[in-house]
């Protein structure tokens, strides 16, 4: 499985501390790029394959990343 990376993705020394972002995977049915609608925000594949994203909200720290979507269980854990 080869994952596909943005095109914007700076190298690892620019996550810092207090840094916010989202990781988005794509899981598609078959093997294809993702590629964006021409709305601008739609993301497909690029052969047509069923697919789902979701988004995951991570903070950067010094000790560790924090996990903004996370879900709790049924304790708030």
């Amino acid at each position: 499985m080869k994952l596909q990376e943005s095109h914007w993705l700076q190298p690892w020394e620019y996550v810092k501390n207090g840094l916010v972002i989202t990781i988005e995977p794509m899981i598609a049915e078959h093997p294809a790029l993702a590629v964006e609608d021409c709305d601008g925000w739609t993301m497909r594949t690029s052969n047509g394959s069923l697919s789902a994203h979701f988004e995951h909200t991570v903070v950067i720290t010094d000790d560790r990343p924090i996990l903004l979507t996370a879900a709790f269980d049924q304790n708030n854990h």
